[in-house]
């Protein structure tokens, strides 16, 4: 049984106040620049850094020096540049993470590529999937790693409901529901219509934001493509076509049917993910950031009924699960993914190929929905 922690180790940990002190690092530890000041930097690779002897963060820069150095600052990083061009270009960098916003991924992946740099890249990987195609060239060419940042991917409850589906004990998959929906008392106030989320000109909306987790999860989860979109409809729009809330569902290739809602106006909290096989079915709630808390719930059937036929009579055995493994965040599982790749070519999941595959299925959603793709369609490497 995986190794299982306190709340309160698992909060230390996440937040990087965890001992023992930060790693010594080693001499061939890969060095890490950001592309600008963003909030989600922290969290997403300068904490869970700490923890690993084989990364360190070696410069950040900004359009804005005094935001650069008082990032750096802030968080200990030794040097800071006033442009994105002076960290890529940096000899002493080996990889780069690129939290910037959705249409500027392309841009500076294409550029850290051909300088030689590994790239970490924020998810959505890119505006469309052309872009992203010509990401996996450049990389490619380069032969380095491109890296999606879909986190959540490489927490041990994801790698639980991979073995739980490949074990057979659900039967086969037929549908998978994906939900990330955050209430609009919260998100109103938080991400205001003007917020660069809903910026179209930088390939906002919400299925450039948490609508592509749920894409990911149920592409992970039917373990196929989108044959065909059946539905979309968009729940709300701002700045004229830019969509805050989605509903979409879709027959993907192997005959799965797999349904997603997301909504930054919704009328309550969910993020979750449930899987319904011929046996059984799989249910995780916070699969995105399941790090602090989460429930997975796997419910077996004892006939060869499914979930959707099952009657009262029939005999159902629940069974609940945690999988905290040793408490760090799915940024830390990330982090210790990207090294693997880099260092020892480990295969992962969140490829160049795979961002292209997702960012098909985001466009696919869009054409049903009525609604502009991002990007240019025809971009320039």
């Amino acid at each position: 049984m995986a190794e299982q922690v306190s709340i309160f180790t698992r909060l230390l940990r996440v937040a990087g106040w965890s001992a023992p002190a930060a790693a010594t690092k080693r001499p061939d530890a890969i060095r890490f620049g950001i592309l600008g000041a963003a909030r989600i930097a922290p969290n997403a690779l300068i904490t869970p850094a700490k923890d690993l002897e084989t990364v360190k963060i070696v410069s950040v820069g900004a359009r804005d020096l005094a935001k650069a150095q008082s990032f750096a600052q802030k968080y200990g990083i030794p040097k800071f540049v006033g442009s994105y061009d002076e960290v890529i270009s940096d000899p002493d960098v080996d990889a780069v993470y690129i939290p910037l916003p959705n249409g500027k991924h392309f841009e500076w992946a294409i550029k850290a590529l051909r300088a030689g740099k590994h790239v970490l890249c924020e998810k959505p990987i890119a505006s469309n999937q052309h872009e992203a195609q010509l990401m996996v060239e450049a990389a490619q060419t380069a032969k380095k790693t491109l890296f999606e940042a879909f986190h959540y991917r490489y927490h041990p409850l994801m790698k639980r409901i991979r073995e739980l589906i490949d074990s057979g004990e659900i039967g086969s998959v037929k549908e998978v529901f994906a939900n990330m929906q955050l209430p609009w008392y919260f998100t109103k106030w938080n991400f205001p219509d003007d917020d660069i989320r809903f910026d179209f000109g930088l390939a906002g909306g919400i299925l450039m934001d948490a609508g592509c987790y749920c894409i990911n999860a149920v592409r992970f989860a039917s373990d196929s493509e989108p044959a065909q979109v059946s539905s979309a409809v968009p729940t709300g729009l701002v700045n004229g076509n830019v969509e805050t809330g989605i509903r979409a569902t879709m027959t993907m290739e192997n005959g799965v049917q797999t349904s997603i809602i997301t909504d930054f106006r919704g009328s309550t909290l969910d993020n979750s993910l449930r899987i319904v096989g011929s046996r059984g079915q799989i249910s995780a709630s916070f699969f995105v950031l399941p790090q602090i808390y989460h429930n997975l719930e796997v419910s077996s059937f004892t006939d060869a009924q499914s979930a959707e036929r099952k009657s009262e009579e029939q005999q159902v055995t629940v069974r609940y699960e945690k999988q905290y493994g040793s408490g760090f965040s799915s940024y830390h599982y990330q982090l210790e993914a990207f090294v693997s790749a880099v260092k020892d070519g480990t295969p992962f999941p969140t490829t160049g190929e795979d961002g292209v595959k997702n960012m098909k299925t985001i466009e696919m959603i869009y054409d049903a929905a009525g609604l502009p793709r991002r990007g240019s369609p025809n971009p320039i490497a």
